[in-house]
């Protein structure tokens, strides 16, 4: 019986972790809100790409735009701010790399210091 506990309690520690580390790396609770956006890739190019975004959010925007990747949900990415006073842009992107595949969220942070992260989508250049 003691070994069995001891078991559940490892068993409860290992998910307690999981989760902690889930939620640090995602931030599972500001992804997929709605109330951002971004659509298909445009005019992409060996070298470059339109990527349009829109915000549906009512709250006060201090900073806004996409993050660019070259893995899927990394850690390690590029901001790219926009500036706008339109809640509907788009972001072009130069200097890529031919035959590459990227991985791009648009991003808005509000007054309150609030993140928010649309889905992430991804889109590959053509090669040469």
């Amino acid at each position: 019986m003691k070994k069995l506990l001891l078991l559940l309690l490892a068993l409860l520690q290992l998910t307690a972790c999981k989760d902690f580390i889930f939620d640090n790396i995602y931030d599972d609770a500001n992804v997929m809100k709605a109330d951002i956006t971004i659509g298909t890739p445009t005019d992409v190019t060996a070298y470059s790409a339109t990527i349009p975004v829109e915000i549906k959010s009512t709250k006060s925007i201090v900073s806004k735009g996409i993050t660019i990747a070259a893995e899927p949900h990394s850690t390690q990415f590029i901001t790219v701010p926009w500036v706008s006073v339109e809640n509907k842009f788009d972001v072009p992107l130069t200097g890529l790399y031919a035959g590459a595949t990227y991985y791009v969220k648009g991003f808005y942070v509000t007054t309150d210091k609030e993140t928010v992260l649309s889905v992430e989508k991804s889109f590959t250049t053509p090669s040469k």
